[in-house]
């Protein structure tokens, strides 16, 4: 069996684990690795929707087995995620920043989305004056002490197994980093 092949593009006999097999006709590629790599990076560079289109039906044609990668990494360590956006605020302030920015039409909805949500959890017998406290103590906190302080329901207004009520005894203000890492999953006395 021969040990080395011929790289078309540098002109080099190297050994054939340098080049890759093709799918179709299990013969090996008539460039080496390095040169593909080299070429294909070129090319997309060059080509950059062309490129896209094809990253998108590649994955379009093999989302199961992304899917499948991508729920067994979580499985692998499930907070992991969660860690990094606590462990680099700035860098999640700017995710948020350009999500913002790219989703104008989406911010507004989820927010009236919220305030009807929070009108309709709000009973009569609410007190405003001590909700609007609440929100002006969290604002009063970010300018004070640097970090971003938000007011968080105790027990979460859309919670899976439980909804709780925009009142005054159902507020905190909390950090906004264990605000993100409650979510809406938890709340004291949680079965």
């Amino acid at each position: 069996m021969n040990t080395e092949h011929l790289c078309n593009v540098c002109g080099l006999l190297k050994p054939v684990t340098d080049f890759y097999v093709r799918k179709e006709s299990g013969k090996l590629r008539n460039q080496c690795k390095t040169c593909l790599n080299l070429t294909s990076s070129k090319w997309g560079k060059e080509n950059p929707e062309k490129r896209r289109a094809v990253a998108l039906k590649w994955a379009k044609n093999n989302y199961p087995s992304i899917y499948a990668n991508k729920a067994r990494y979580r499985a692998q360590d499930p907070l992991r995620m969660r860690r990094w956006s606590i462990e680099n605020p700035e860098r999640m302030q700017a995710l948020r920043d350009r999500w913002d920015a790219a989703n104008k039409d989406r911010k507004a909805e989820h927010a009236a989305t919220r305030r009807a949500r929070n009108k309709l959890a709000m009973p009569s017998w609410a007190n405003r004056f001590f909700i609007g406290e609440a929100y002006r103590l969290a604002k009063l906190r970010t300018a004070t002490l640097g970090s971003r302080w938000e007011v968080d329901h105790i027990v979460p207004l859309q919670g899976k197994t439980v909804c709780g009520l925009h009142v005054e005894h159902n507020l905190q203000v909390i950090p906004m980093n264990a605000n993100r890492v409650k979510g809406h999953h938890w709340w004291p006395g949680k079965p």
